[in-house]
């Protein structure tokens, strides 16, 4: 019977983020397909701010609620308005500051504030079906999501022949369903702590802050990392090579990005219900069992991605296969040290995750640095991936080895 409960409970949140990769790689064959050079450079830096505005909307909110796991109606309130205002600023403040790069568009701007409020809102309702172990629910919502996605994309680029900014518009559309979705499934039972002590706006936010202070810093260090190669591609190379580059990256990130998360908060919505020992007793399966998933997932996308670029851009460079096997390396290295992360955030010791990113960072500007300035590689996303690959074996074997001294202290 346990097993058939396991079976039942896991089935469709287990193959849920086969699912979703493949719907966002066909979202990287229409992009890669469709576009213009320039268009396809557009859609990349697109994805990159987009990719940056989903962690600024969170802001590690999601772990905090998982890990008080049920809160008053005042508590969420305030500290997803904080969120949103947040996102709202970062939004406005990129805006400003580029004001060339978005000639058109009001439009696009408000895509960016609605894709921002549907983020946040529906935190507390996705962390609390975790702690209630609602898998499968959880699943179907964000599959549902990915499917309008990738609808609405089609839509616009082959009915509206909308180009680079529909992925703006898509995404839109994609967690705004998603956020009403949730909030209906979660009518279902108890959401909000009930006769609880009230605590007063400053105390909500001091509690809030004291865990997520860390979390924010850290991931701020790892998204300025994780997106610093796309700037520096299109600053020496411009949008066409940017785009090309970014297909690759996107590809491997949207992969990692469907998978990690939901990997991640299964996992830390067991460490906040589980002892310490029995996280470290199940360490080594938990390692091992994310190594094959990751090198079977990447192993066959080093297979089938170069011929797929090549039917996407037949005029491309066979050079450019290279971005592929980079990052899929990457992609792997990524996935391993992921729930590293995610244990510590478990535990409540999120300056351990700062950390970790901090050594990221500093990998990255020091390889970086020392490769460019010294020439023994030529071109400079070549000296990006082998940064990269770097830095992800820095990281790996240095929490790794944060980990074992954790559990050292049992």
């Amino acid at each position: 019977m346990k097993y058939l409960h396991i079976i039942k409970k896991y089935s469709f949140f287990s193959i849920a983020p086969l699912i979703t990769a493949l719907i966002q790689l066909f979202s990287v064959f229409i992009i890669g397909h469709t576009l213009s050079g320039p268009e396809l450079g557009l859609a990349g830096i697109f994805n990159t701010l987009i990719f940056i505005l989903v962690f600024i909307s969170d802001g590690g909110s999601s772990n905090y609620f998982i890990y008080r796991k049920i809160l008053s109606f005042p508590e969420v309130r305030i500290i997803t308005v904080l969120n949103v205002s947040v996102s709202f600023l970062s939004i406005l403040l990129y805006f400003v500051l580029s004001p060339n790069f978005i000639e058109s568009s009001i439009v696009t701007l408000i895509s960016f504030f609605v894709m921002a409020l549907s983020i946040s809102f529906p935190l507390y309702h996705y962390s609390r079906l975790l702690v209630e172990k609602k898998f499968n629910t959880i699943a179907m919502v964000e599959v549902f999501s990915k499917f309008v996605f990738i609808a609405s994309l089609s839509a616009l680029i082959y009915r509206f022949q909308i180009q680079g900014v529909a992925v703006v518009y898509a995404w839109t559309a994609s967690y705004v369903i998603r956020c009403l979705i949730f909030i209906v499934v979660c009518r279902g039972f108890s959401l909000y702590q009930e006769n609880s002590i009230k605590y007063g706006i400053k105390n909500i936010i001091r509690r809030w802050w004291a865990y997520i202070h860390n979390q924010i810093f850290s991931q701020f260090l790892n998204y300025i990392t994780l997106t610093a190669d796309i700037f520096i591609v299109s600053h020496f190379g411009g949008l066409e090579r940017v785009g090309v580059y970014s297909l690759c990256k996107d590809a491997t990130l949207k992969i990692s990005a469907v998978i990690s998360p939901v990997i991640g908060k299964l996992l830390i919505s067991h460490v906040v219900t589980s002892d310490i020992k029995v996280i470290h007793l199940n360490a080594k399966r938990i390692f091992l069992s994310i190594l094959f998933v990751a090198m079977t997932i990447f192993l066959a996308w080093s297979v089938v991605g170069p011929y797929l670029l090549q039917e996407l851009r037949p005029d491309i460079h066979s050079d450019f296969e290279i971005f592929i096997y980079a990052w899929a390396i990457c992609g792997v290295l990524r996935m391993l040290i992921n729930p590293v992360a995610t244990i510590f955030q478990g535990l409540g010791e999120t300056r351990k995750e700062l950390y970790i990113n901090l050594v990221s960072s500093l990998s990255f500007i020091m390889i970086f640095s020392l490769l460019y300035v010294s020439g023994v590689i030529t071109g400079v996303i070549n000296i990006i991936l082998i940064t990269l690959i770097g830095m992800y074996v820095i990281s790996l074997l240095y929490s790794g080895w944060l980990l074992q001294k954790r559990f050292q202290k049992i």
